[in-house]
């Protein structure tokens, strides 16, 4: 990768918290004979995008098909499936238009009934696609513990933690604008308050 006078291997990504997937996938947004604009905004936008498509992944690789489903939303699934794997190799047989062509994979991905046929249909596009989606359990684990090393000794995460527990307890007793400044101290701290249905957890703002 070549910026200005700027030149970056994978490994010097890798140093920087990113990896080929997240590059390759950044590339993925633009035509393949068009100039790349590189910018680490857009390789963090990107590395985002990964993460979410492997969540995804998941979710619907532990969605069992649901036998007692109506036909109809069965149906549903099968029509969706085929109408993104057509269109995603149409796109990438118009000039290798990936743009296009993800664009069919997100709208596989974020279908609402998670279903492991989505799951199926999500390795055949990666197959051209080579985001090792089927290893998506493996990646996550590394980022997990790679940010689980990193809080262990951070003060500023272990007080964000307690903060996040004392907002718990208020929202519990309906302590609505206390919950607001506790999440606001959390901001402070660098950290962005995730609601979630199964709890709420904090993230590390991004540089």
């Amino acid at each position: 990768v070549k910026v200005c006078a700027n030149t970056y291997t994978i490994r010097d990504l890798e140093e920087k918290g990113y990896n080929a997937f997240d590059f390759k996938f950044l590339t993925f947004s633009m035509n393949y004979n068009t100039k790349m604009n590189f910018t680490f905004e857009s390789l963090k936008t990107s590395r985002k995008s990964v993460i979410n498509l492997r969540k995804l992944y998941l979710e619907h690789l532990n969605g069992k098909k649901d036998k007692d489903c109506e036909n109809g939303k069965n149906d549903d699934i099968d029509m969706i499936i085929e109408e993104c794997i057509n269109e995603f190799e149409k796109s990438v047989l118009d000039n290798l238009n990936m743009a296009r062509a993800i664009s069919y994979v997100w709208k596989l991905a974020k279908y609402e009934v998670k279903d492991e046929r989505i799951a199926k249909a999500m390795l055949r596009l990666d197959e051209i696609m080579g985001i090792d989606l089927i290893n998506s359990d493996k990646y996550l684990n590394e980022i997990k513990e790679k940010e689980e090393n990193i809080n262990i000794n951070d003060e500023k995460y272990i007080e964000a933690q307690k903060l996040l527990e004392e907002r718990k307890n208020a929202k519990e007793n309906r302590e609505y604008d206390k919950a607001d400044i506790l999440r606001d101290k959390i901001s402070n701290l660098g950290f962005v308050v995730i609601d979630e249905k199964q709890g709420s957890r904090i993230e590390r703002k991004e540089n």
